[in-house]
């Protein structure tokens, strides 16, 4: 590149969910870049915000609490404060080489800038289910309407696009998830796993001694909650105290949320716990045995990716997704036709061999490493991906 390449990025939020720590990654590798030049457009914003703004000068459009009040002054200040600071992302889109979207869900923001003619690359993180919610407002349409060339992190996703929305082969590209894991891996040790264990058992009262599966995410019916209670429950009726199931992440929704609180103590008692969001870290995993993604649509969720990081390997179900692309046979288990039965068969074979847990765990290591921690290909390919959307 003879040039520094203006590149404006769009994200929907700049919270702890997968798609902003994506984007955040993306821009940490190529914030020290001579030959790119980086702003940020967040619809909205987060607690990631503030290192966006160490990154670049960064935009958010709706303010933290956008027509949330019933004052009219204050909804006219939203309303004033919105149009602003769109305003000021339509004039850098104006000025931009290139604009990098992060997930389908910015579409509107897409049709307004798409005036200026700018070349757009989107990353996509999602499936069909996701992807259709959005098309209530055209943002799913517009993004698809919109986008010169589409990011996919999976075979799932690239296919996706093509069955839905009839993308052809040649406006899509594999863009591997990165996570910078070199800097972190100081915290990936036995004795750590253990000390944080023993933490966790007192703090949210889990038993030391048995096995632990873990869930991270929003309990939510996409990412199968009550897929993951049935399983639970079933694996306390087989094998009582033999295992301790936890989901890290808060409620969707107040519904789901009285629904835990009401059923909470029986859980508690068969050792279920749903212990709330915790701060993101590269070691928030580390206690854990067994990722359980009970999910029923999920592309290629990076918290399977962290916990391989951290030597937790994982079930997941072969028909939600992706990820079944990494766990392959080495780093987990996949398991047919949403069979709950099933992983509690594979999770009490397990109980019973625990050195075949260690096996997938070093495996799942080894591959995330290899797969989604290479700074230096992460930039050659974001390079390569620019250079096809704008002339040098």
């Amino acid at each position: 590149m003879n040039k520094k390449i203006k590149v404006l990025f769009i994200g929907h939020e700049a919270s702890l969910s997968g798609a902003p720590l994506l984007l955040l990654n993306i821009l940490n590798v190529v914030k020290h870049d001579p030959e790119i030049g980086i702003r940020i457009v967040l619809k909205r914003g987060g607690v990631l915000v503030n290192q966006l703004k160490d990154i670049g000068p960064t935009i958010q459009i709706k303010s933290d609490n956008y027509r949330k009040s019933t004052n009219f002054l204050y909804q006219l200040f939203d309303i004033v404060f919105s149009k602003f600071n769109f305003l000021k992302a339509a004039y850098w889109s104006l000025k931009a080489d290139v604009i990098f979207n992060n997930t389908i869900t910015n579409g509107r923001i897409l049709y307004h800038l798409s005036k200026f003619k700018t070349p757009v690359i989107t990353y996509v993180h999602e499936l069909k289910d996701v992807a259709k919610l959005f098309e209530k407002e055209n943002d799913t349409i517009y993004t698809i309407r919109h986008t010169d060339l589409f990011c996919c992190p999976s075979n799932a996703v690239s296919s996706f696009l093509t069955e839905e929305y009839k993308v052809p082969e040649n406006k899509k590209i594999i863009f591997p998830y990165y996570f910078p894991f070199d800097q972190y891996r100081h915290l990936i040790t036995d004795e750590n796993k253990i000390n944080l264990k023993n933490s966790y058992a007192e703090k949210y009262s889990i038993g030391a001694n048995t096995i632990w599966i873990v869930c991270m995410g929003k309990i939510s019916y996409r990412k199968g909650y009550d897929i993951f209670i049935n399983i639970a429950e079933i694996c306390h009726q087989k094998n009582p105290g033999k295992f301790s199931f936890i989901w890290i992440g808060d409620a969707e929704n107040k519904v789901i949320e009285d629904e835990l609180q009401q059923v909470g103590l029986q859980l508690k008692n068969h050792n279920i716990h749903f212990v709330g969001m915790m701060p993101h870290s590269y070691d928030s995993l580390l206690p854990f045995d067994i990722f359980l993604l009970s999910s029923r649509e999920d592309p290629y969720p990076l918290v399977v990716l962290e916990a391989a990081f951290q030597k937790v390997p994982t079930i997941c179900f072969k028909e939600a997704g992706g990820i079944q692309e990494f766990v392959g046979e080495d780093a987990g288990w996949c398991m047919p036709d949403f069979s709950e039965i099933k992983v509690v068969e594979k999770l009490g074979e397990v109980s019973l061999f625990l050195p075949m847990i260690t096996k997938k765990a070093e495996a799942a290591h080894l591959k995330v490493l290899q797969l989604h921690g290479n700074e230096s290909k992460t930039k050659e390919l974001f390079h390569t991906i620019l250079k096809n959307q704008i002339i040098i």
